[in-house]
């Protein structure tokens, strides 16, 4: 059974190089943009809705280097304009960058975005990846083997979008996550393909405060019926470093019988959480000390909104 240590050996194991004609590649006078497909063998052609992109500019005279991408429509799970080179297209039609450089030079490049794949194809052959959506927070590893999942990596976040590669094993995907670009194994329990129909996040950002303790909520608007898997599933919390992208820090599942108390996370605990039904709200109680670093407690359901 084929096993990963790290996303580096992923990339190079997993996917086998492909040949193509670089499409990708524009020269915009001074500037050369070229886009290619991560964990792909660095395609440079039919790009598809949810798969990992790189932008890399070129400057010919060597002055200069990329210092924001602004992408039009923005990337899956991402700001539509950072100083992050990757993204992955969220829109079929075209696809627009904005770039510019840290001389303050201007370039802009634009490509075609076709859908998504549909099918998982087998680890033998080169294909596109195929998205899905995370439904509760789920267990990350690095590895699958003989023994199961190892190396933990952390949790993912309900409501993240995945990209999947191939199955080493029944119930076991190995996937890229479309906000960090960190590829790992997770099992399918949690996965609905994003092709599979209309689901909705409901989402509430907090702002972590140092020394404080409080309670933050999310209410449940009417119309919305939560995807839960038994007591747990569709609503999960993640507590980040700001700006660092949603899921990259600690992320754990919000139970509606109410949690214990979790590990700290760079100055943060949370000592409390689950669901209040008077107020019908599903609430995260967070003590703080010093904060070293900016960090965002988001509060996420997961689920689908009445059409009527």
């Amino acid at each position: 059974m084929r096993t990963f240590t790290s996303l580096a050996t992923a990339a190079v194991v997993a996917f086998i190089p492909l040949l193509l004609p670089s499409g990708a590649t524009a020269q915009d006078g001074r500037f050369v943009v070229t886009v290619h497909v991560e964990f792909s063998g660095d395609r440079t052609s039919d790009y598809r809705v949810g798969e990992p992109l790189m932008v890399q500019v070129k400057d010919t005279q060597g002055a200069a280097s990329e210092r924001q991408i602004c992408w039009t429509p923005a990337p899956i799970d991402r700001p539509a304009c950072s100083s992050s080179s990757s993204g992955a297209p969220a829109q079929v039609g075209t696809q627009k960058l904005d770039i510019t450089m840290s001389d303050g030079s201007k370039v802009s490049h634009t490509f075609a975005v076709g859908p998504a794949a549909t099918v998982l194809k087998p680890a033998n052959q080169v294909s596109s990846p195929v998205p899905f959506q995370v439904t509760c927070a789920t267990p990350f590893y690095g590895d699958y083997g003989r023994e199961g999942f190892a190396m933990p990596l952390g949790t993912i976040a309900a409501g993240t979008q995945v990209a999947a590669y191939y199955s080493p094993g029944k119930g076991v995907y190995q996937v890229v996550t479309l906000n960090t670009f960190v590829a790992g194994f997770v099992s399918t329990s949690c996965l609905r393909p994003v092709s599979a129909g209309a689901t909705r996040t409901q989402t509430r950002p907090f702002a972590l405060r140092s020394n404080t303790t409080q309670t933050y909520f999310l209410k449940i608007p009417a119309g919305f019926t939560v995807i839960r898997k038994g007591d747990a599933g569709g609503v999960s919390y993640a507590i980040d470093v700001k700006g660092g992208g949603f899921g990259n820090g600690v992320a754990n599942p919000i139970f509606a019988r109410g949690g214990g108390v979790h590990l700290p996370f760079l100055g943060a605990t949370v000592i409390g959480d689950g669901y209040d039904a008077e107020t019908k709200r599903w609430f995260v109680r967070v003590r703080t000390g010093k904060l070293a670093k900016p960090l965002t407690l988001q509060i996420t359901a997961y689920g689908r909104r009445s059409t009527s």
